[in-house]
């Protein structure tokens, strides 16, 4: 079996399917914003539910624009909470312990992965039930090392030692 340089871009797709995907902002400081679609009227809707999915009532939720203005609203009893006259612009959702940055979309112009409203868990806690090896690798930073040089020397490796099958042998001895 006779293995080239055609194949490293597979193996390195293959590796770059292995390694986590991180969403990055430009400013490390701010967090990156997520896509929500406005209703008729410039209605923005959402829910606030605590870390067991149970709606939270009669918390307070402010709205704050890139500008500082912060306009507020309390959950009715089911956890929902709407904002309405909100023009298109990114937002800052906060309340009951969870903070998350949204651009708020038109109707018309939203995107098609815009979510439909907010959902803020209380107390930002999150739970996983299982660890990914991507996030594993994505904490050892050597491991992504060995596998970054493992991935260039193993098809050079390979291609000189292919090289080497294609040299003539030597005659020892007298004809």
């Amino acid at each position: 079996m006779r293995l080239s340089f055609r194949n490293l871009p597979v193996w390195l797709a293959m590796i770059g399917m292995c390694l986590p995907q991180v969403a990055l902002s430009a400013d490390p400081a701010k967090p990156v914003a997520s896509d929500v679609k406005l209703w008729k009227g410039g209605t923005l809707l959402g829910q606030v539910v605590d870390a067991q999915g149970q709606p939270v009532a009669a918390t307070v939720v402010t709205l704050r624009d890139t500008k500082g203005n912060a306009v507020e609203t309390r959950t009715d009893p089911g956890g929902y909470f709407a904002f309405k006259g909100v023009p298109s612009d990114a937002y800052t959702v906060s309340g009951a312990g969870a903070e998350g940055t949204y651009r708020a979309w038109s109707e018309s112009v939203a995107p098609p992965s815009a979510q439909p409203g907010v959902l803020m868990v209380s107390g930002n806690e999150v739970l996983r039930a299982q660890k990914s090896l991507g996030c594993f690798i994505s904490q050892h930073p050597i491991l992504i090392a060995g596998l970054v040089a493992a991935a260039i020397a193993i098809p050079i490796a390979i291609h000189n030692a292919d090289d080497d099958d294609d040299t003539p042998a030597t005659a020892t001895g007298a004809n």
